[in-house]
């Protein structure tokens, strides 16, 4: 009796585990388990100049904003809440996480622009959206090398799926984005 009560009490602790992804009386450290007011502050903290202009938006640049991720925020089905003109980068897969949004056409380095917990933004995009109209197509580069070009309206969900020409996968190597 006593070898199964303590058979079920390990199944108990591995079933609570599995189901939270965290063992009891541990921290999760995922983005989503930070407050939206923490990631701002983080942003304001990291990125030099930067400033708050929304409840989870801050402008890190003219042109440039981050949307902090939100567990409570459900991803619209329209555009993935990609403001229309606008090329936006998740840094999680099926536009989930925090979002670097760019509306200006220009050449756009990732590394100039940290995240809420100071690491750059290359080598982390998943997923994107080119939400601008017209003619326009956005190119996507690694390492100086161009890797992908995306027309209006066009986004991947997760760019694990995708290649570059040379059979890449594209996942975490983007550091470089020339908007429209």
């Amino acid at each position: 009796m006593r070898i199964l009560k303590t058979a079920l009490a390990a199944v108990a602790v591995v079933g609570a585990v599995l189901a939270t992804g965290t063992p009891a009386g541990a921290q999760s450290t995922a983005p989503s388990e930070r407050s939206v007011e923490q990631q701002v502050q983080g942003l304001l903290q990291y990125n030099k100049g930067a400033k708050r202009v929304g409840t989870d938006t801050v402008q890190l640049a003219p042109g440039v904003s981050v949307t902090v991720a939100d567990a409570s925020r459900a991803v619209p089905a329209d555009w993935f809440n990609c403001d229309r003109g606008w090329l936006c980068l998740w840094e999680d897969s099926n536009m989930n996480g925090a979002r670097i949004n760019f509306t200006d056409c220009r050449r756009e380095n990732l590394g100039s622009y940290r995240t809420d917990k100071g690491y750059t933004w290359n080598d982390r995009v998943t997923s994107y959206s080119n939400n601008q109209s017209g003619n326009v197509q956005s190119k996507f580069y690694d390492n100086g090398t161009h890797v992908l070009t995306e027309g209006a309206t066009g986004y991947r969900r997760n760019l694990s799926y995708d290649k570059d020409i040379n059979g890449n996968h594209l996942n975490d190597r983007i550091d470089a984005v020339q908007v429209c």
